[in-house]
């Protein structure tokens, strides 16, 4: 039997590969074979065929590959586009990756990791320098920086790293014009709790991240005003999130401090063993993988306040 499976896999891919070669441009197919065979005669929930490519079931594929991901250390940030985007912080640096996904064989499924095929195990070694235009891989740059502030400004605006550096080299020129020689802009990652979700069992701590450009006196060694922030994101340190709906961030703004909130109704994972049931802030419990379930929030409003103290 398993030699007839071995055969039908074997065949299958071998025709697949000539006549659908798209699915196979990066690289040899004869890894995507192996892999493909390797799933269809063993146990195993994901096979690896390179350092950035990876195959599994079609059914339930996607929250195999988020447990498998997840396990080796990387955080769920949620779906975008076709994109499942994942985040890792190892000093110096905050790597963002995107698993997207094609269907072979009816009953598997391909799956690559961008930005530039980047393997899950060998991240960490990547340096905080720019890379890549695309504006989803917005904080693979170490805090508190002025790449890390322009490149979540790209994200923001759908643009790429060089087009958002220009508009901020732009603003920074015009902001410093006539100011006194001692002042120069900098940059602050903030990152700071926004509110709680609270169950029958735990609270949930939900806290905002957002990239401040502020204007700093090297005579006083103060932060003097706040200049700009980028739209911050929400996240649940503990958990992963899957889902956010709501309306656009609402930002108050003075020279001295800053207040962003945002009203939303938020789903993200959690153990099915803690227990939770839908009271207090939870509305809703949907059945997930590995012993994981979603939980789904009522409306709750979160908030983000930055001063000046924050910056420094």
């Amino acid at each position: 039997m398993k030699n007839k499976l071995l055969f039908i896999c074997i065949t299958a891919a071998l025709v697949l590969a000539i006549l659908t070669p798209a699915l196979f441009r990066e690289g040899s197919t004869i890894p995507v074979i192996k892999g493909t065979v390797r799933l269809a005669l063993s146990n195993d929930i994901v096979v690896p065929i390179d350092s950035a490519r990876y195959i599994t079931r079609n059914e339930d594929g996607a929250d195999l590959m988020i447990s498998f991901v997840e396990n080796k250390g990387w955080k769920y940030r949620g779906r975008y586009g076709e994109g499942y985007v994942f985040q890792k912080y190892k000093k110096p640096v905050n790597m963002t990756i995107s698993i997207g996904s094609e269907e072979f064989l009816k009953y598997f499924r391909l799956w690559k990791t961008t930005p530039d095929g980047i393997s899950l195990t060998l991240a960490h070694q990547v340096d905080a320098e720019p890379r890549g235009t695309s504006p989803w891989f917005t904080t693979n740059y170490a805090p508190d920086t002025k790449d890390r502030y322009i490149a979540s400004i790209a994200r923001q605006k759908g643009i790429t790293f060089e087009e958002a550096k220009k508009i901020n080299d732009t603003e920074v020129s015009l902001l410093l014009k006539g100011r006194p020689a001692d002042e120069e802009i900098r940059y602050k990652t903030v990152d700071k709790h926004a509110g709680d979700i609270r169950s029958n069992k735990k609270i949930f701590e939900v806290n905002m991240s957002t990239e401040v450009r502020y204007l700093w006196s090297n005579t006083h060694k103060k932060p003097l005003e706040i200049d700009n922030i980028v739209a911050p994101v929400i996240y649940i340190p503990d958990a992963g999130i899957s889902a956010i709906v709501g309306g656009e961030f609402n930002i108050e703004q003075t020279l001295t401090k800053i207040r962003a909130s945002q009203t939303a109704v938020v789903t993200y994972a959690a153990s099915s063993s803690l227990g939770i049931t839908a009271e207090q802030d939870i509305s809703n419990i949907s059945a997930a993988s590995g012993g994981m379930v979603y939980l789904t929030t009522n409306s709750n409003t979160y908030v983000l306040n930055i001063e000046l103290a924050d910056l420094y």
